[in-house]
């Protein structure tokens, strides 16, 4: 039998936390961790999320799509690509994340699916 379950990030949101210049809400659906990551011009994984983590990049694998704005990311063998609005993207190595100076006027939305090892506190 089919299931189907829907959640709405700003009413049902499991989970929020908002590091420096960041908003992430979480929902759980059918054992799935489904994130909505919202990060302010200027935001960057050293500055922002390395001092809490403790590590000198993301060690998880992002699956998503970005839904406004644009982000690059440089990964720790060099390698760097930017995604922006209507991009799927998927990531397996490390990386750095940190925004494109010319899109300092505008917030970054991205919805990454089945992430479960996030960890933003």
């Amino acid at each position: 039998m089919a299931t189907i379950e829907v959640k709405n990030f700003e009413k049902d949101a499991d989970e929020v936390s908002t590091p420096n210049n960041a908003r992430v809400e979480t929902v759980n659906i059918s054992g799935q961790r489904v994130m909505k990551l919202t990060i302010q011009p200027g935001w960057k994984w050293s500055d922002d999320i390395k001092p809490l983590v403790g590590t000198d990049s993301c060690k998880a694998k992002h699956l998503g799509v970005i839904v406004e704005g644009s982000i690059t990311c440089r990964h720790d063998d060099g390698t760097q690509v930017t995604y922006s609005a209507g991009d799927a993207m998927l990531s397996t190595q490390d990386m750095m994340l940190g925004l494109k100076e010319i899109h300092k006027l505008l917030p970054m939305n991205f919805m990454a699916l089945g992430v479960s090892n996030l960890i933003y506190y």
